[in-house]
């Protein structure tokens, strides 16, 4: 009768133990899956990752019991369930929010810079580090002391150990070769599972599933090769033009900005007091209508110096860094943010002269030590840092993080108040959360002058065009969301575009449209210069009409257009080609997207807009709704 009782108890444990993994991981796969439109591929290779840590640590508990006093063995076992528990908890914590928040699995490599800097981006958030890490350590004795109570009547382990201890052995010694096996064979496939989408390998790998890689998924495999063979071909007759006039460049990208909070833009708020008043001068052209390619940094960066939109965008793209380095110029990068070692985007600085960015913990010294990668302060310092002009035409791109949510604020007297930082799990607007921005515009036009006297006085502006844009929006409690990464409204994609001249001014004055991409910046930016562009860009200058063509965008699953061909019908349209579900939008009278034209289009202009997303989707995402394949 004992026996049988331990029997019950072992049979109970393994039971127990097997619901302690499968439950949260089962809860996580879901959500990774359904909510946010991963490839289901993903849960049977993450089940067998689950699978083969859980052998090995069986594995390790039961020689632990067969080598260990009991009580030593039981304490082992304890730790082992309850800091496994803590960290798959928190991984999963981790990736979701990574989701939520810019649309990618945690890297390692990201993870580790964070916790470099966890003071600062704790500060940033308004958040308390003592506070997070004491729920972290509660979290981990609390789960441990539950484990240890627990394994005192159902530890399977010593159960089988105590029954027959060389039996024990064996099994321990085979489970840890399985394990070790499978972990030496994972190492070798797990850029092949980052492609499958399966979480662990993408916080691993995620290089293999980088930017570039992303975006050649996203285009179907003929399309890929014949770009890529184009862009190679492109990149061989690139050749300094005779005829250029190598003015300096500044180009300023600032992280998550919307024009439609901005004070020059027309916003009731005066966020943008120094920007407005260059403009009140007539020394600033203002452009209305520009969206991005996408609602995340990595791809809208790409849209912006390589002139392609998203499913255009070859393995190795020309970017305007490359074309003004062929003809004589200086190219340097300074960058709030830690674009190192954000999923491979370093990749398109390579071969400039200088690179700078946030998340250099040597450079973060050099400029003064700043703490925190997100601090506007270190691109500030790096410039001022800055040599004399020596009459080498040059170009400078700067990176400010003022106005997204992790950038670290530094205004002494924030305007607006009360004031708090959003969180990805928000959903409804709110007038701290838009006052917590709002602050963050202000501190934007504040680094932006300060950013213009630092190169005005070495020089760099004495015969320069300065442009200011964004590399996406960001959402503020429209339509349900917070942040940016997900969806295509407009205050995920529409960004601004603000051109100021010092010399001579531009020989061709930007051309209004109903609707222009920032794929056309780069094209406007040469010919202005008389720098031909690559025959392998997409983009127009805008200081021409619009093409008939329509502007094009996506993020993820769902890919749209605007079609301007009318100007009184300034129409939006997208689909989910995950679900099939389809948006339409007159934006000509319905700027906030509140009124859902899809299902009263024509059937004509309906079935066009819908051949045209059909030829940018993805093989991976292919699916037949209704009569229609997407």
């Amino acid at each position: 009768m004992r026996a049988f009782d331990t029997r019950q108890r072992a049979a109970a444990g393994l039971f127990g133990e097997a619901l302690l993994i499968a439950a949260p991981a089962a809860a996580f796969l879901v959500l990774y899956v359904s909510r946010f439109g991963r490839p289901a591929t993903a849960v049977p290779l993450h089940a067998l990752i689950l699978v083969v840590a859980w052998l090995a640590a069986a594995s390790l508990r039961m020689a632990a019991h067969r080598w260990l006093p009991h009580a030593v063995a039981r304490a082992a076992g304890a730790i082992t369930l309850g800091a496994g528990t803590s960290a798959a908890l928190l991984y999963y914590a981790l990736v979701i929010g990574g989701i939520a928040s810019w649309g990618h699995v945690i890297s390692w490599e990201l993870f580790v810079s964070y916790c470099e800097q966890a003071e600062g981006l704790a500060d940033a958030l308004m958040l308390s580090l003592p506070a997070i890490l004491a729920s972290l350590a509660a979290m981990l004795l609390g789960l441990v002391g539950a484990a240890w109570a627990w394994l005192g009547r159902f530890d399977w382990t010593a159960a089988m150990t105590a029954r027959d201890p060389r039996h024990a052995v064996v099994l321990s010694t085979a489970g840890l070769a399985l394990a070790g096996l499978c972990a030496f064979q994972f190492s070798f496939v797990s850029s092949d599972w980052a492609r499958a989408g399966e979480p662990v390998s993408l916080t691993i790998s995620p290089r293999a599933s980088s930017i570039v890689l992303q975006s050649n998924r996203m285009s179907r495999s003929d399309h890929h090769d014949a770009a890529s063979a184009a862009e190679d071909a492109a990149r061989a007759s690139l050749k300094p033009a005779s005829a250029a006039r190598r003015r300096n460049v500044v180009v300023i990208v600032v992280d998550a900005l919307r024009p439609d909070h901005m004070g020059v833009y027309g916003y009731h708020r005066d966020t943008t007091p120094w920007l407005s008043r260059v403009a009140g001068d007539g020394r600033l052209q203002r452009y209305d209508g520009l969206r991005s390619v996408c609602s995340e940094s990595a791809c809208g960066l790409l849209g912006l110096f390589a002139s392609r939109y998203v499913h255009e965008l070859p393995a190795r793209p020309i970017t305007l860094h490359q074309v003004l380095k062929t003809n004589g110029y200086r190219v340097e990068a300074i960058l709030g943010g830690d674009h190192t070692r954000f999923y491979g985007l370093d990749s398109l600085y390579r071969g400039i002269d200088r690179y700078r960015d946030g998340g250099d913990p040597v450079a973060r010294a050099e400029a003064g030590g700043i703490r925190y990668q997100n601090d506007d302060t270190f691109v500030l310092r790096t410039v001022e840092a800055l040599p004399k002009w020596a009459g080498t035409p040059t170009m400078l791109q700067l990176h400010l993080m003022s106005a997204h949510l992790l950038g670290n604020r530094i205004t002494p007297q924030a305007p607006f108040s009360p004031a708090r930082p959003y969180r990805v799990t928000d959903s409804e607007p709110s007038p701290s959360a838009t006052n917590w921005y709002d602050n963050g515009v202000v501190q934007t036009d504040d680094m932006i002058r300060k950013l213009l006297e630092a190169l005005s006085s070495r020089g760099y502006l004495d015969d320069a065009i300065v442009l200011i844009t964004a590399d996406h929006g960001e959402a503020l409690g429209e339509h349900g969301h917070f942040t940016h990464a997900h969806g295509l409204h407009e205050p995920v994609i529409k960004i601004p575009l603000l051109l100021m001249t010092y010399g001579a001014p531009m020989a061709r004055p930007l051309h209004a449209r109903g609707a222009a991409s920032q794929i056309d910046i780069a094209p406007t930016l040469l010919e202005e210069l008389g720098v031909p562009a690559p025959p392998t860009w997409t983009g127009v200058t805008l200081t021409a009409p619009g093409p008939a063509e329509p502007i094009r965008f996506q993020q993820g699953s769902e890919i749209g257009l605007i079609d301007a061909r009318d100007p009184s019908a300034l129409l939006k349209y997208w689909v989910d080609s995950r679900t099939g579900v389809e948006r339409a939008y007159d934006l000509s009278v319905d700027p906030q997207e509140r009124n859902d034209l899809a299902n009263r289009l024509a059937p004509e202009r309906r079935r066009e807009y819908r051949l045209d997303v059909m030829r940018r989707t993805p093989v991976s995402l292919v699916r037949k709704h209704g009569d229609f394949e997407f």
